[in-house]
């Protein structure tokens, strides 16, 4: 009986309350303000059906992105922004704005625009990397780190789920622009805009609720296909640091504002959550039947990929509320202790605040200063789908 009451006691001092605040409507997402080029180069990309075309951006107004078609730059098999970097490095890029015949002027609506830069399909995360949003989910003790393992989706695509409890989290992502080697720290690094949308049903039936910290659980419930739409605009400062410091996020939820904060207020910066990803790099985590660990080659990160460097205060998961606990003790106690405790104060949560999170034809937006614009909106699996994804096919 001293170990029931000890185990009862452990679970519900790790995990913690929930309630939802709504802000006030979300601002305009037409227009967005463009970098001067002596602070960062901006690219965009149309998709593939209007040409891959490869832009270095001077102007995002009215839902138009006016810039430079970069198309004759590209040789030897060059696909994107970040090849362009690597044979041409900064102040080349910058004076192709002086040739305008050779890199001409071009219009394009944005709707047009697809993912601005291939990214590599494993990424790593930061969590609780805003104090705000620590405190509200009671995970106060450091920011840690876990394993996203999914292929980003455009700035624009559906997020199709059939979780009871798909959840936002508006990120600004470093995109890693060479190969990263052990214990080093690159100076230059690009930037994005990421929605880190979680599946908080599986996250919750996976994480440790007694060590929250160690990302147990956080690549399972966070790695579905389509929970990584990414923005429209591709950024390369020309310091990093001062330019991170001076973005801000903001995501609504069908146009009321969920999130709001300054990039500054991160806990870890760059070079801190470079030295922590050393400091993790052999660390094991259990995914999808089998061991995984931070990086996908030992002690090195992979050019293209993306680092989330967290999300503030804002999202729907806030933690567990004490009463809900208690009502899942109480049916795990009637149930005869089976399966866990930690699986009945779950889904008693769920039962509870389901309707709280994102649902079908809800439109998730997040924008930021220089970085672009996400619009995604949350689709319901069809019959079909979800047989298939819950191997109920009957094939």
């Amino acid at each position: 009986m001293r170990s029931l009451i000890l185990a009862i006691f452990s679970l519900l001092l790790n995990v913690t309350n929930s309630s939802h605040a709504l802000a006030s409507s979300s601002s305009d997402t037409s227009s967005v303000d463009i970098a001067p080029f002596d602070q960062a180069l901006t690219f965009a990309k149309t998709s593939k059906q209007y040409g891959s075309k490869t832009i270095l951006v001077t102007s995002f107004q009215d839902n138009i992105i006016l810039g430079r078609d970069l198309s004759k730059a590209f040789i030897n098999g060059e696909r994107d922004a970040i090849d362009l970097f690597h044979r041409y490095q900064y102040d080349q890029i910058q004076n192709m704005l002086n040739d305008e015949q050779r890199y001409p002027v071009t219009r394009v609506p944005s709707s047009h625009l697809g993912l601005p830069v291939q990214l590599a399909d494993i990424h790593i995360a930061v969590g609780t990397n805003y104090r705000d949003h620590a405190q509200e989910t009671d995970v106060t003790r450091t920011p840690f780190l876990f394993s996203k393992r999914v292929t980003p989706t455009p700035w624009n695509a559906q997020v199709s789920s059939k979780s009871r409890a798909l959840d936002y989290e508006a990120e600004v992502a470093m995109v890693v622009l060479n190969k990263v080697e052990y214990e080093n720290t690159p100076y230059r690094v690009g930037f994005m805009l990421a929605n880190d949308l979680s599946d908080r049903e599986v996250l919750m039936h996976h994480v440790d609720p007694k060590d929250i910290e160690s990302g147990k659980g956080f690549a399972q419930g966070k790695s579905a296909p389509g929970l990584l739409p990414v923005g429209n605009l591709f950024v390369i400062p020309n310091m990093s640091d001062a330019f991170l410091s001076r973005l801000s996020l903001q995501l609504s939820v069908n146009n009321s504002v969920r999130q709001q904060a300054k990039v500054k207020h991160l806990i870890w910066q760059r070079k801190a959550i470079f030295n922590e990803i050393w400091k993790n790099s052999g660390r094991t985590w259990a995914f999808n039947d089998s061991q995984i660990q931070l990086l996908p080659e030992p002690h090195t990160i992979p050019e293209r990929t993306l680092i989330l460097t967290g999300t503030p205060a804002g999202t729907v998961f806030q933690g567990i509320p004490f009463m809900t606990k208690m009502r899942g003790v109480g049916q795990w106690l009637l149930s005869g202790m089976k399966p866990s405790l930690q699986y009945h104060v779950v889904e008693r949560y769920l039962s509870e605040s389901e309707s709280n999170y994102l649902k079908n034809r809800d439109l998730v937006t997040v924008r930021a200063p220089f970085l672009g614009t996400l619009k995604n909106t949350i689709t319901s699996p069809t019959i079909l789908e979800t047989q298939t994804i819950s191997g109920t096919t009957g094939d």
